[in-house]
């Protein structure tokens, strides 16, 4: 048998790891109570997260379109756009993962993700 090179290591080490969280993240979720979860759901702090995160984002779009992720150098650019993409995937990942535990209704009558009484 070959030995694994350190790339490979990493990655089925990586990939036990992710399986791990994901059982360790379905028992958890399993436990927890539709009441629980509508508790969390409507509280303030998770909708300061949600906002947060809506933020954030509109902040690296509006970076984008005044070129703040642009250098002289295209090395330098492409690390900086590649960078706050990541950032963005990230932020999307967690209201996404608020989003997933949601019921269909709360969804429909959530004012947090649709701009509801903001001033735009």
């Amino acid at each position: 048998m070959e030995e694994m090179g350190l790339a490979d290591q990493a990655e089925s080490t990586l990939s036990r790891y992710a399986q791990i969280l994901d059982r360790k993240f379905d028992s958890l979720i399993e436990g927890i109570s539709q009441g629980e979860r509508d508790e969390w759901l409507n509280h303030p702090l998770t909708e300061c997260i949600i906002l947060l995160c809506q933020a954030e984002e509109v902040a690296i779009a509006e970076g984008w379109a005044a070129g703040d992720y642009t250098s002289e150098d295209g090395g330098d650019t492409l690390q900086m756009n590649s960078r706050e993409l990541g950032r963005c995937q990230a932020l999307g990942m967690v209201q996404e993962h608020i989003r997933s535990l949601r019921t269909p209704k709360q969804e429909e009558e959530d004012s947090v993700f649709l701009f509801e009484g903001i001033d735009v």
